[in-house]
């Protein structure tokens, strides 16, 4: 159990340090490129679709119910956050054309808030949860089957919220970039 523990704190430290890191340079601001921009949201939907599946197998009696349920707050989640982005998003171009992002401190204290409690919570109802530990899963039942259904949902919300700055962002960067120029008829084709 030593070593299982060990592994789940080491792989959690990697995350917070990977947090960290993300929310220092985009308060900062950083250059914006829309492949990069979706890399994020698509990494934390696929860790939540992961997470749901560890919930479903921890525990069966939730489902479908709590994974509609959880699906429902990742959607909600983002369509709230896409049109609030503006006020917690800033896009520019800075003098040599490049586009830049920056977010508000309020979304990185958000969606850093929501990661502590999901942690603190998993780390005292089920710490086996945190090692990402893929094998034949406990079944939880009871108390500790209600906090990890609430953990499941906040990071339904924190993934919509990622989703959302996203999408919300790029929006704003298209509206900074403008309409693409028209090519005339005789122009070649690149």
């Amino acid at each position: 159990m030593v070593s299982g523990l060990t592994t789940a704190v080491g792989v959690q430290v990697i995350i917070v340090l990977f947090i960290i890191f993300r929310a220092i340079r985009v308060y900062r601001g950083r250059a914006l490129s829309p492949p990069m921009l979706f890399a994020f949201p698509v990494l934390t939907t696929l860790i939540f679709a992961a997470t749901e599946a560890e919930t479903v197998a921890s525990i069966p009696s939730a489902y479908p119910l709590w994974a509609v349920v959880d699906t429902a707050a990742l959607v909600a989640a983002a369509l709230v956050t896409v049109p609030l982005a503006p006020r917690f998003v800033h896009v520019w171009k800075d003098d040599s054309g490049q586009f830049f992002y920056r977010y508000g401190i309020e979304l990185i204290a958000f969606y850093l808030g929501m990661w502590v409690v999901r942690f603190a919570l998993a780390a005292v109802y089920d710490p086996s949860s945190l090692a990402f530990d893929f094998s034949t899963p406990t079944t939880l039942s009871g108390t500790t089957a209600t906090v990890m259904l609430i953990v499941q949902g906040l990071f339904a919300v924190s993934s919509g919220v990622v989703i959302g700055r996203a999408i919300g962002t790029f929006r704003l960067y298209l509206r900074k970039a403008g309409p693409p120029p028209l090519r005339s008829a005789n122009a070649p084709v690149p």
